[in-house]
């Protein structure tokens, strides 16, 4: 993974009524200034965006009217700022965001009584009602169709999209922006209720659904059609409703594209549990379906501020890395806390005592960074990576990031797991959702993960079913076992994948303490590790809140602990254990007879960090020529194994021969990743006939990419026994 250090800013400015915003500035300027370090996907380990509002005047354009885009004063408003900001080297976005019916700005209050005046594209709920929510009301769907009258002069008739998605190109090529940054009530593009489950059941928005997925739907009523749709196609009213949010948020690039734009950013944001992400209208399988691979900025909303709370330690990075796991092939930012007035004025109102604030706010912010930072997950070849690709710093007004854990962060890539992985499965998240309108019950996978770290369980890797196919075969990328939910629920050869790989644990009934683990916590302190990029091991652990479904606060107190790092299974030896906050402390520690550790102490809200070269036994370096290993057992009766190296990059084929020459079975024609791999050969040929006794040979050969050039070939002698 290449390392890059360079720091970039958007400057987003938030407006009113479906105003656009943007920061003016020509393509060939911008990079000019700032060159694109988006190469290639995921090939920089770092990129640290300043989020930041605009306290200027800039340029607003009220789609509704197709007006402004053209008023040379409002355009004159977003050059003369965007020059201001040009000097400083920032990122030409314009943000999207909803209004509330409460403004006094002449222009968003014309939009509301435009809206208030045509009932008939409200949404509604179940009942056929507007919903009791200020934040929502006269609120408008994505994939709303809208009549010819409501259309300005010379916009063909579509739906709420499509009207968006022609603005948003007419104004991107006025201005020259390379994406859009989406917030607010625009970023769902839908009004969810998910205490009941209250969709916009707009009779509109039902018979485009009929007509999408070719579903008669009975019933006169809205109650009647909604409750049809609720109890027999849940999954594909969800579908639809994610649908209009992912085609939002990617028409948008390749027509960017078609403009000359090379690498075309799409913003959004939540802030929500990732369950409850296709409930809400956001399906990041969907988004990287529909997108080029590394196009995506996907800001997962981590802070707390003036308006919301701090989120519980746990909280951020588990959410963040089930994120990232669901859609491996996408582009993952994360809006994190910072040393900003909005930060201490959540800090103020949670934590009550003053004389601890600045101190337990300090100490929040570094591990709230590092644990998401660090966050690692599998991508779709089965390689591992760092879960967050951007960071965009807290709240409107960016704040200061806490530059010991940035340092940190960029300076320890995560590069192979050492430790456990929460498997997210989409089929059973599926099911969970089709019964939620009747159960209210959702994949419990959140929840149960905050308890399984509170045990004291290793656990900073994320994988879902995506990438389960990749992984199989990368086995550097393996983990020591696999915590997940519902495994009776889990497909057959969905959970064969994963039994195969490492051993499943249902955090539904398992019992954490007695699973066997090469490293554990003492309960109450939470952490994981992982191997970085200079064969290193990383340790973070973090003291927790209050334990999972309690209010008991007598574990944790105001008090430290002293807390014990055990390890087990670890080849016997003499270790070393840095402090990475204090690099003047070591430790040295005596693994003997598998077992050995050491203990130091932790502070409430407090997190450790440490480094060593004690390795898991499972882990070795990977590999830095071709290699044929001699197959084991040999000679051999049923089956043997063969295992090889691959240096780089090859197209590789593993045949076997028999004693004229002659290929009887092929075992691998594929191309693979540097990585050290096995298969097993069971005696019998490429029919699936047993072969005689005898002797056979194995033959290894490594071929380049771009001409199929032989550059690595080896044979090796085995005989079977029957």
């Amino acid at each position: 993974m290449k390392r890059e250090t360079c720091s970039r800013a958007i400057k987003c400015s938030l407006r009113f009524a479906l105003a656009y915003s943007l920061i003016l500035i020509p393509m060939q300027s911008l990079f000019a200034v700032v060159p694109d370090p988006i190469t290639a996907p995921f090939e920089s380990d770092w990129r640290d965006y300043n989020f930041s509002y605009y306290h200027g005047s800039v340029g607003q354009v009220l789609m509704w009217k197709n007006t402004g885009l053209n008023q040379p004063a409002e355009q004159a408003k977003t050059r003369a700022e965007t020059a201001r900001i040009l000097a400083q080297g920032k990122l030409p976005l314009f943000q999207m965001a909803w209004d509330g019916v409460t403004s006094t700005d002449p222009g968003q209050k014309e939009w509301c009584e435009w809206k208030q005046s045509r009932s008939r594209y409200w949404i509604l709920d179940r009942f056929g009602k507007k919903p009791d929510d200020d934040y929502y009301t006269d609120a408008i769907t994505a994939v709303m169709p809208y009549d010819s009258p409501d259309w300005p002069a010379g916009v063909i008739n579509g739906t709420r999209n499509d009207w968006d998605l022609d603005k948003m190109l007419e104004f991107a090529k006025a201005t020259g922006a390379v994406g859009y940054f989406a917030a607010d009530k625009y970023d769902l593009g839908w009004a969810h209720y998910m205490r009941t489950a209250e969709y916009d059941f707009n009779p509109r928005i039902i018979d485009a659904f009929g007509a999408r997925f070719n579903i008669v739907i009975p019933g006169g009523t809205v109650r009647e059609r909604s409750d049809f749709i609720r109890n027999n196609c849940f999954n594909e009213w969800t579908d639809f409703i994610c649908e209009g949010t992912a085609v939002r948020h990617t028409m948008l690039q390749p027509r960017l594209k078609a403009m000359g734009v090379n690498h075309p950013m799409v913003a959004f944001q939540v802030d929500y549990p990732v369950v409850t992400h296709r409930l809400k209208g956001l399906d990041y399988r969907m988004v990287a379906e529909r997108a080029g691979w590394g196009e995506v900025l996907k800001r997962v909303e981590l802070q707390g501020d003036g308006l919301r709370d701090l989120k519980p330690n746990c909280q951020a990075c588990n959410d963040f890395g089930l994120f990232a796991s669901l859609a491996p092939d996408m582009m993952f930012g994360a809006q994190m806390n910072a040393d900003h007035e909005e930060f201490w004025n959540s800090v103020n109102r949670v934590f009550f005592n003053a004389g601890l604030r600045t101190e337990f706010g300090r100490k929040y912010l570094r591990q709230h960074w590092l644990s998401v930072g660090w966050w690692h997950i599998a991508n779709l070849d089965g390689t591992v990576r760092r879960g967050v690709c951007e960071f965009m710093r807290h709240y409107w007004d960016g704040g200061t990031a806490p530059a010991e854990a940035v340092n940190l962060v960029r300076s320890h890539v995560p590069v192979r797991p050492f430790g456990f992985a929460f498997y997210y499965s989409r089929p059973v998240e599926l099911i969970y959702e089709k019964k939620y309108p009747s159960t209210g019950r959702l994949y419990p996978m959140n929840d149960k993960a905050y308890a399984a770290q509170w045990s004291g369980l290793p656990v900073g890797y994320s994988v879902s079913d995506v990438a389960l196919g990749g992984l199989t075969a990368h086995r550097a990328s393996h983990p020591a076992a696999w915590l997940t939910t519902d495994v009776d629920k889990i497909p057959a050869g969905e959970l064969a994948g994963l039994k195969a790989i490492a051993p499943v644990y249902d955090m539904n009934t398992a019992d954490f303490d007695a699973i066997p683990s090469l490293i554990r916590f003492s309960p109450g302190a939470c952490g994981y590790a992982f191997h970085d990029q200079n064969d290193k091991s990383v340790f973070l652990i973090w003291r927790q809140g209050r334990p999972p479904g309690t209010n008991d606060e007598t574990r944790y107190g105001d008090r430290g602990m002293k807390c014990q790092l055990d390890f087990h299974g670890i080849k016997d030896g003499i270790y070393w254990v840095k402090d990475l906050f204090n690099p003047g402390t070591e430790w040295v520690i005596e693994i003997s007879g598998g077992s050995g550790g050491f203990s130091f102490d932790l502070d409430r809200w407090d997190c450790r960090a440490f480094i060593s070269n004690l390795m898991a036994p499972n882990v070795f370096a990977l590999p830095g020529e071709f290699a044929l290993a001699q197959n084991y057992p040999n000679p051999f009766n049923r089956e043997t194994l063969i295992q090889f190296d691959v240096r780089e990059r090859s197209r590789v084929t593993l045949k076997v021969y028999n004693v004229l020459g002659n290929p009887i079975a092929t075992l691998k024609e594929v191309i693979l990743e540097r990585d050290r791999y096995s298969v097993r050969w069971d005696g019998k040929n490429g029919f699936g006939d047993p072969v005689p006794s005898g002797v056979y040979f194995s033959r290894l050969e490594a071929a380049s990419l771009n001409n199929n050039t032989i550059k690595y070939g080896q044979t090796i002698k085995m005989v079977l026994l029957k």
